[in-house]
């Protein structure tokens, strides 16, 4: 169960890696879960309270999750296992090509 103690520490700021202790990285995540799971929850609350920008994910199917994913840059990226093996399954099955020559700020289908 989850407490107010517990609920009230999600917005307490950004849940950063460990290789960035000192909180210098931007805080930008995908928000593709729905609100009403609690990962869903503490991924957005803890975004906006570090001040930081959460996007959403265009399609609720996730369909276009990837694409998304390639277009945002989130700074961190919380997997529920469901959404880690249809990710994991979608990468392998798309074929391979050559590398982009696009500039590493922007993929190169941004318009």
């Amino acid at each position: 169960m989850y407490t107010d103690r517990l609920m009230a520490k999600t917005f307490g700021g950004w849940f950063g890696p460990e290789w960035d202790r000192e909180g210098r990285l931007p805080a930008i995540t995908l928000s593709f879960m729905p609100v009403s799971h609690i990962m869903g929850r503490v991924i957005l609350y803890s975004t906006l309270g570090a001040g930081g920008t959460a996007y959403f994910a265009a399609k609720a199917d996730l369909s276009t999750l990837l694409e998304d994913l390639a277009l945002v840059r989130p700074t961190k990226l919380d997997l529920v296992p469901a959404c880690g093996k249809c990710c994991s399954k979608r990468y392998r099955a798309k074929p391979t090509s050559a590398p982009s020559t696009a500039p590493i700020g922007r993929p190169s289908n941004f318009r």
